[in-house]
């Protein structure tokens, strides 16, 4: 029985109430569903870490394995043993960090803070910070936490770590990115810490209903900032924004703003403002510059002047 952990591996230990020393462990799985790698590792007090004894990549599932132990130090390991397993139908080769076990400090990952920002007229940037608390929900201090970040769409990964201050929280700096570039996927490398195992198994929710960095939701997503904003009088440059230039952003631009739209977008329209603009929540126009008229149907119960309006805003670029 039992379940794998973030990593896809299984961990089997044995507890002592004082010190032993250990000089042989056997080990049995099953054929069809053993591993093909394990390790066993002894807890060392003095670095207060977990310390590899043996290990053997090759295994082959179904074969009773008797282990024996040698240890280059005179002095007994403190801790038990414990035996790393690698299931055989998920093979996974990398070296564990630490081994959760029964009285372990533990720390995992409380809190994501993950927002967006424009940087110029053709970047924006993904922030990220993260919360580091131990099992008492008590912050930690020196956490060094790394992450994966990858482009929507690109395959190429980049690795960036940050470390956590007295209340805890890690900003991790992520990089400029175009704004061809929707939105970034985080995925998660490693915590470490002195004295301390990351147990990702007590990490928070991050979406909400999905725990973070685990098998089910290995990843999560920033998007990029919305670069639309609604204005209802003057024109976009009276607010200090610019224009939409063309009808396909101006689709996109009421999509990013949470409109509906079931009509448009269309132009050529005299007594409609230039740029991107909206009526009834539903009907979308797109004018080009020059087209309007302030003089244009100036008795017609649309008439706006060539601005925009409560009743008929525009989209602009923020």
């Amino acid at each position: 029985g039992g379940r794998s952990d973030a990593d896809k591996l299984f961990w089997v230990g044995m507890e002592f109430l004082d010190s032993k020393r250990v000089k042989c462990v056997s080990f049995l799985d099953r054929s069809g569903s053993g591993v093909t790698q394990l390790r066993v590792q002894a807890w060392e007090s003095g670095s207060n870490t977990w310390q590899n004894v043996m290990i053997e990549k090759n295994h082959q599932p179904g074969e009773r394995r008797n282990i024996s132990l040698e240890y280059v130090s005179t002095t007994a390991p403190t801790g038990s043993p414990s035996t790393t397993l690698t299931p055989s139908k998920s093979p996974n080769t990398a070296s564990p960090t630490s081994s959760p076990s029964a009285g372990q400090p533990m720390m995992h990952i409380h809190e994501v803070r993950a927002t967006s920002v424009a940087t110029s007229d053709i970047k924006w940037r993904p922030r990220l910070l993260l919360k580091v608390v131990d099992s008492s929900q008590k912050p930690l201090e020196k956490v060094s936490l790394t992450v994966q970040m990858k482009k929507n769409g690109k395959n190429k990964k980049i690795k960036t770590k940050c470390k956590t201050n007295k209340k805890g929280l890690c900003r991790i700096k992520l990089p400029n990115i175009k704004n061809e570039f929707d939105a970034v996927i985080i995925s998660f490398v490693r915590a470490t810490a002195a004295g301390i195992i990351y147990n990702g198994s007590s990490n928070v929710e991050y979406p909400e209903g999905c725990l973070l960095f685990s098998t089910d939701c290995p990843t999560f997503t920033i998007h990029a900032p919305s670069r639309y904003v609604v204005v209802y009088s003057d024109n976009c440059s009276d607010h200090g924004y610019s224009d939409i230039s063309d009808a396909d952003k101006c689709s996109t631009a009421a999509s990013s703003l949470g409109y509906d739209i079931s009509w448009g977008p269309n132009g050529g329209y005299r007594d409609v403002v230039g740029g991107c603009s909206i009526r009834f929540d539903t009907d979308l126009f797109f004018n080009a510059q020059g087209v309007c008229d302030p003089s244009e149907s100036v008795d017609w119960w649309s008439y706006t002047e060539c601005k925009c309006a409560d009743w008929m805003p525009c989209f602009c670029i923020a």
